[in-house]
């Protein structure tokens, strides 16, 4: 027997909704965007170049932030649009994958506030770049894979909008990732390198992060977070090929963290070690993230952006960025993480023991097929009170049943959902009936924010129902 019977919640209602993949692209992008998408990822330049040429190659025409790694690229890309913005500058933000909305993927941080692309100019956007691409279907490298396509809209946007300085990250790898067909970058930045998408990156730390740092090109800036002895040596060599100048962030010392936030200090003497910060992002590899982002902004300072010692410690303060150790909810504790590969979780559980010490929390559980699930879920049960698994809604996911056998297996309690509305259902009962300390939903990026949704959509009318009629 691989799942356990488990009490219902008697309020829970029967949904109607699907299972399947939800595919938010908006309006006439939709169908553009499907179709390109069912081709996969194909690594390489070829296509995403031809494509810019025949668009009158944008990207010559920006300065850029590359930013790639394994984890924690989204949160530094966060940390560091709101530096920026709180030091007056205008910038674009491209980022991957999107949590609740299509269109989150490309953004403008100013310091009047962050916008999004609006659904109207992706559709104009995607129009003009499915014409240009005819050409490249008949005569030349080929159709764009989706990844691609977007990446060129994000650029084409952002030269339009008149955008400063552009933060690109890169989706998979660097050297062939399609981001990496920008001219040489302002700063090129590496987050912390480890074991995911071997694949096609490679079978050992030292084989992907040669694949990274592909991203650095001859005469650019360097700025690392971290990394492991072998790593680090790859880093190094690419840096002395390409007469690259390298920085490495400091690391942090965590002094407090919670539901408001975290109080940290560097590692290093300089502008920003005179008194602790403050993040309001929870988790404990976040300090981590700032630091690499307030370390990249003190490099673009030294390039002649109005960057102050000020204005860091403001746009790290403000920062937000969902579904990276995100607490919906205090009463009882909910968290939402996207954590799907070995490190991510082994730093997830770095912040459930910096949280929650000695307490264990009610799981929402999903994963992709491909990833080290196994490796990932051992360090996990000891976490859990129980686990409710989901299906992934990925055509790569693996099934709730599946996991749900692994979990138990290897000596955790698990059953699985047959929708994400039942999961959510589900541990808000069994979180109250038996006390555990909160909620937790991890595993995965493409299904947190369905339960960040479902979430509003309780919230929401749990406030209507307590306003009363026609309030």
């Amino acid at each position: 027997m691989t799942t356990q019977n488990h009490p219902k919640d008697p309020l829970q209602k029967d949904s109607k909704r699907s299972t399947d993949h939800e595919y938010a692209a908006p309006g006439s992008v939709l169908l553009f965007m499907q179709k390109v998408k069912e081709r996969g990822s194909m690594p390489g330049l070829e296509r995403v170049s031809a494509l810019l040429s025949l668009l009158g190659d944008p990207q010559k025409d920006l300065r850029y932030v590359h930013v790639a790694g394994t984890n924690g690229k989204g949160s530094v890309c966060a940390f560091l649009s709101s530096i920026l913005a709180s030091s007056g500058l205008t910038c674009g933000v491209f980022s991957s994958p999107w949590i609740q909305r299509y269109t989150e993927q490309i953004r403008i941080c100013s310091p009047s506030g962050t916008r999004e692309i609006s659904q109207e100019d992706l559709a104009l956007l995607t129009e003009e770049i499915q014409r240009a691409c005819l050409p490249l279907s008949k005569n030349g490298p080929g159709l764009p894979t989706e990844f691609e396509l977007l990446t060129a809209a994000a650029i084409l946007y952002f030269k339009r909008k008149g955008c400063g300085v552009v933060i690109l990250e890169a989706g998979m790898g660097g050297r062939l990732d399609a981001t990496n067909v920008i001219p040489c970058p302002e700063i090129a930045v590496l987050t912390p390198i480890s074991m995911d998408h071997e694949a096609f990156l490679g079978s050992s730390p030292s084989l992907i992060a040669r694949e990274k740092a592909g991203i650095i090109k001859e005469g650019c800036h360097v700025v690392s977070a971290p990394q492991r002895e072998d790593v680090l040596s790859v880093i190094r060599e690419r840096c002395l090929e390409k007469g690259a100048g390298l920085t490495l962030a400091p690391r942090p010392r965590i002094l407090s963290s919670g539901a408001l936030g975290t109080l940290f200090t560097l590692e290093a003497e300089g502008l920003l070690s005179s008194s602790p910060l403050h993040i309001r992002l929870a988790g404990a590899y976040q300090p981590g993230n700032a630091s690499l982002a307030a370390a990249a902004a003190l490099v673009l300072m030294e390039k002649g952006c109005p960057i102050t010692a000020s204005s860091i410690r403001l746009g790290l303060s403000l920062a937000a960025w969902p579904g990276r150790f995100e607490i919906l909810s205090g009463d009882p504790p909910f968290i939402i993480d996207g954590a799907h590969n070995p490190d991510g979780i082994r730093a997830l559980t770095e912040s459930l023991s910096l949280c929650f010490p000695g307490k264990k929390l009610t799981m929402i559980a999903g994963v992709l097929a491909d990833k080290d699930y196994e490796t990932m879920y051992r360090q996990m049960i000891p976490f859990g009170e129980h686990f409710i698994t989901v299906t992934v809604p990925n055509p790569r996911a693996l099934p709730a049943e599946d996991l749900a056998a692994f979990i138990h297996k290897c000596g955790g309690r698990a059953w699985a959902a047959s929708s994400l509305e039942e999961a959510l259902s589900e541990a808000l009962f069994l979180q109250k009936k038996e006390g555990t300390a909160g909620i937790l939903a991890f595993g995965s990026l493409y299904y947190i924010g369905k339960i960040r949704t479902l979430m509003e959509e309780r919230k929401a009318s749990s406030t209507g129902k307590d306003a009363g009629p026609g309030a």
